[in-house]
């Protein structure tokens, strides 16, 4: 079944005695107002504004908690020499957002003050530091800057004053609010977040959960870019590769994103599908270092095409045969294709991955009946239909409402095979479980004689954990595949963890698992299950 939307919770802002503000008609001055003059215009202006005062959720907490007045150092200097000081001074003003480094001196319209840099704001005592050095003689205070504007400062018969600057919640970046917001017994804040789109993507420890509403509307404050935050709740723990998530600031109902990466624009709703900005890398490298012109590539398990999409619009006369399990995530996998232009070099599949593997190899006509059977290749399956239809999916971003001209997509591989070059398997969490579908799955008379040059290169994601050698990775793919890879390479994708890592293993098939007869291959670790369950039951 599609990813359940139960899984997607929101946290209800904690409770802080704020009183219920839905609004009755009656007891609403403004309306009551209105539709005793009987004006309609202002009767409906005003039914707006309570409506909007009815759903509006109350402040999180009072941002004129951060308002304090400031003392800072200034020079005050004839109104014509500011340009010129200002470059003299470089590195020394006033550098705060919001706030101008020059003014005009209230005392005198004909000079300006030069706000300089005030140090450390953070309490009292950095403020009262800041009053002591605004006492300090004109004569100090030149001496201590460099010659250009020491000279200028002499010259134009500068003087030292000090001027009040008024600090707010705008001043302060997300770290000096969250200190000034949680309890005190709170010493490690969070520090990192995904950005997905507009969506920021938090890890909350559990002794925050109490405190994720401020973390994220401070956020959101702090971030122009975003209007979402949600937090992860739980690992994943389903087929379709969703975590669990709330949205602790934001509408809840925003979660459709897009996202450019490799060159390419990717849409997403990021409640239902599978995505990780961190990939990126590893995307790109895959992309530029394996995949050769003309080559066919196969993406067992694509998601939203973050490999599929950039192989078809850059590796020249490239196609790809991409898919998912989940509907969801093929349907935005065919958008993408289609919003990158590449929708007539890559088609798209909504099928157990298994099956998908082994449609190609000419071999397994059962495997190819389910994947690509039927009218145009689509296997009447009902996920492929709910995915190519998009029943019960939110609509993609505006601006991917108005495609390019469709473009057909590749044709099905013939039934007696088709050969290609490289398998992607990006699922970290039980991808090589999947391996045991090339036993036995490629047509000699296809893939030839057992000739390296003609075996399809495999690469695979999974975890390991840290400080595990690349031994132990091979060991594991050889075990679900039945026979030793041959050429493998095991490379670090990223730190998920410290104690957790994941993995590319990259491997071109062996002869002896793919081509031979199922009786003469060594029996992966899958069937060797298989053969001591079917044992213990016949006893």
């Amino acid at each position: 079944t599609p990813f359940p939307r139960s899984n997607f919770l929101i946290r209800k802002p904690l409770d802080r005695g704020y009183a219920n503000m839905t609004t009755a008609t009656k007891n609403d001055p403004p309306m009551a107002a209105a539709k005793a003059k009987g004006n309609a215009s202002d009767a409906a202006a005003a039914a707006a504004a309570v409506e909007k005062n009815s759903t509006q959720a109350p402040p999180l907490f009072d941002r004129s908690l951060f308002d304090k007045t400031v003392p800072v150092p200034a020079l005050r200097v004839p109104a014509q020499v500011t340009a010129a000081m200002l470059r003299s001074m470089r590195g020394h003003t006033l550098d705060l957002p919001r706030t101008p480094a020059v003014i005009v001196d209230p005392k005198d319209p004909k000079s300006r003050l030069v706000l300089l840099s005030p140090g450390e704001f953070g309490g009292e005592e950095g403020a009262a530091a800041e009053t002591k050095n605004s006492t300090a003689t004109t004569a100090e205070f030149l001496n201590s800057l460099p010659d250009p504007a020491r000279e200028l400062a002499i010259s134009s018969e500068a003087e030292l004053t000090s001027h009040e600057i008024k600090l707010t919640y705008a001043h302060v970046s997300v770290e000096e609010a969250l200190r000034k917001l949680l309890p005190p017994e709170i010493k490690e804040l969070p520090s990192a977040f995904e950005t997905v789109g507009h969506i920021a993507h938090l890890n909350l420890r559990e002794e925050l959960l109490p405190y994720s509403p401020i973390i994220g509307q401070v956020l959101l404050d702090k971030n122009p870019r975003l209007r979402v935050v949600v937090n992860k709740l739980a690992s994943i723990q389903n087929e379709f590769r969703v975590f669990q998530m709330e949205v602790i600031a934001g509408k809840s109902n925003d979660t459709v994103a897009e996202v450019s990466q490799h060159g390419c624009r990717f849409g997403l709703d990021y409640a239902k599908v599978y995505w990780n900005s961190r990939l990126e890398a590893e995307h790109s490298r895959l992309v530029e270092t394996e995949f050769k012109p003309g080559q066919v590539v196969v993406d067992a398990m694509a998601g939203v095409g973050p490999f599929a999409v950039p192989a078809a619009k850059f590796v020249e006369n490239c196609t790809v045969f991409a898919n998912d399990l989940n509907p969801e995530s093929v349907r935005w996998l065919r958008e993408n294709a289609r919003r990158n232009k590449v929708a007539n070099r890559v088609r798209a599949s909504c099928c157990d991955a298994r099956a998908f593997i082994r449609a190609f190899g000419g071999v397994d006509g059962d495997a190819w009946e389910s994947v690509f059977g039927g009218e145009g290749g689509n296997g009447g399956k009902e996920e492929e239909k709910k995915a190519k239809s998009g029943d019960g999916a939110a609509p993609p971003p505006a601006a991917m409402r108005n495609p390019p001209a469709a473009l057909t997509p590749p044709p099905p591989p013939p039934k007696t095979g088709l050969r290609y070059h490289h398998v992607v398997m990006n699922l970290p969490a039980t991808a090589i479980e999947f391996l045991d579908a090339f036993g036995g799955s490629l047509s000699p008379e296809l893939f030839g004689g057992g000739g390296k040059t003609l075996l399809p290169r495999v690469h695979a994601y999974c975890f390991e954990k840290a400080g595990e050698p690349p031994a132990t990775t091979i060991a594991r793919v050889e075990g679900f595949l039945g026979g030793a890879p041959h050429d493998a390479v095991v490379r670090l994708v990223r730190d998920v963890s410290p104690n957790k890592r994941m993995m590319c293993v990259s491997f071109t098939l062996p002869a002896e698992v793919a081509l031979a007869a199922a009786s003469s291959r060594k029996k992966n670790a899958v069937e060797v299950e298989e053969e001591e369950e079917e044992a213990l039951r016949n006893k």
